[in-house]
């Protein structure tokens, strides 16, 4: 999970580490509030994107 507007982790970055990663997931977070503190500027968004990835996962794999 990554903010459009962070500078320290920027996407194109987080991009190519989730790439190499089988079974990872990438996600972009938008908008105002989007940058590398998403745990608090956008934790709602965040903890969603969270509980999704979890949902799909098998128990077990």
């Amino acid at each position: 999970v990554v903010g459009e507007q962070d500078l320290l982790t920027p996407p194109w970055q987080a991009k190519a580490v989730a790439d190499a990663i089988p079974g990872a997931r990438y996600e972009l977070l938008t908008g105002p509030g989007s940058s590398h503190a998403l745990h608090i500027e956008r934790l709602d968004d965040l903890l969603g994107v969270v509980t999704s990835f979890l949902a799909d996962q098998e128990v077990g794999a």
